[in-house]
């Protein structure tokens, strides 16, 4: 009796899972042959508590993050690094300054800041940031260089964007890779 009952609660469960799995394929196809879904692309897999395959659709294909991928690396970033957290860019020389003249480079160093430089915000656009660096060099008593202007871009290592990326998506803001400036 007990025989007949086990594989009676595991015909059940069974026919369960092929009736779930016959309604996501249903409305997968719904929804891929609708016209709003024309030239989008879906990847996705289900499965039981216990990690056994219910159903997928196109369950292997990779795909580019949507913006929704912004909310977990938002979430993570205000967990790893809190809520007061501010990037820092910093402006240095090496050498020594005698009578406003630097002998030396002007060395400009962050920690990847990703405002600094965007036309999006206006404390960090650009001609912002240059008008703060010369004001910044003369407060020092700065008035010329005889040096170079130093990047330093140690903060990161030169992987700055991960394989696979869609070239397309590289050049637009959604798609920046990982950089010191």
């Amino acid at each position: 009796m007990k025989q007949t009952l086990a594989v009676l609660i595991l015909s059940v469960q069974v026919i369960s899972a092929q009736n779930i799995a016959q309604k996501l394929d249903k409305a997968t196809k719904d929804l891929m042959d609708s016209s709003g879904a024309v030239s989008s692309g879906l990847s996705f897999y289900v499965t039981d508590e216990n990690g056994t395959l219910i159903y997928e659709y196109q369950g292997n294909k990779g795909l580019s993050t949507a913006s929704t991928q912004k909310i977990f690396t938002a979430a993570a970033a205000l967990e790893t690094l809190g809520k007061n957290y501010t990037y820092k860019t910093t402006a240095g020389y090496s050498g020594n300054l005698s009578s406003g003249v630097l002998n030396g480079d002007l060395i400009i160093s962050s920690n990847g800041d990703p405002t600094l430089g965007s036309w999006r915000y206006d404390a960090s656009k650009p001609e912002n940031f240059k008008k703060k660096f010369m004001e910044a060099l003369k407060n020092s008593g700065i008035t010329k260089v005889s040096g170079n202007l130093v990047i330093d871009d140690s903060y990161f290592d030169h992987q700055t964007v991960p394989g696979g990326w869609p070239w397309d998506d590289l050049g637009n803001y959604y798609g920046a890779g990982v950089w010191v400036f």
